[in-house]
């Protein structure tokens, strides 16, 4: 395992070229999926304590392939989407996939960019509410979400099933009944009390 001056050395020789990288690379690469995602880690600096890492990844869902558009650190994610925009990255009617931070869906998602959870944060967003507004133990929780998150990936593997056919009617029927199930989960939990977690689940 290297030591944290070599990661520090590696970072700093690096980080430039990856930055530079995007830019010469995805003008026009039009994708229409947009997913930025940002993590922190600590920082050695004095000034601050962690450092926010961020990425922007592109898709073409028609060829299924996936791009580096943006790697920035302690970047903007208003800056991110515009450059983006001006470079012509992605596609007037892109749909962004991202958790849901606020600073990324302000700034990726307009009048003709929608926002879409990504599937990993459903579940760990529920459960936060849930835990948050304080009415059920552990293990009911669990089994909440595991009932809401079961519910999506029926959904998920429903549409890989029948899109490829151009199945249509049967993905929306899909569609409106896991509205349905999730929406009467959601009415449940307000009848117990669990008003942020119902909330989220009719959003």
């Amino acid at each position: 395992m290297p030591s944290p001056t070599i990661i520090n050395r590696r970072v700093r020789e690096y980080g430039g070229k990856l930055k530079q990288f995007p830019p010469d690379c995805v003008a026009d690469t039009e994708a229409d999926a947009v997913i930025p995602d940002g993590t922190k880690c600590y920082s050695q600096d004095d000034d601050r304590s962690y450092h926010s890492i961020q990425a922007t990844l592109g898709e073409d869902t028609a060829d299924k392939s996936r791009s580096l558009l943006d790697l920035s650190v302690n970047g903007d994610w208003n800056k991110t989407a515009a450059e983006l925009d001006d470079m012509g990255a992605v596609t007037d009617d892109a749909t962004v996939v991202s958790d849901g931070d606020r600073g990324i869906v302000t700034a990726f998602t307009d009048e003709s960019h929608d926002h879409q959870l990504d599937l990993v944060h459903v579940g760990r967003t529920l459960d936060y509410y849930l835990w948050d507004d304080g009415v059920f133990p552990i293990n009911q929780r669990n089994e909440i979400v595991s009932e809401v998150i079961g519910e999506v990936f029926h959904l998920e593997n429903s549409v890989a099933k029948h899109r490829p056919n151009e199945e249509f009617a049967a993905i929306r029927e899909r569609i409106a009944q896991t509205t349905d199930r999730i929406e009467k989960t959601a009415w449940q939990l307000d009848q117990y009390g669990a008003e942020t977690a119902a909330g989220y689940l009719y959003a």
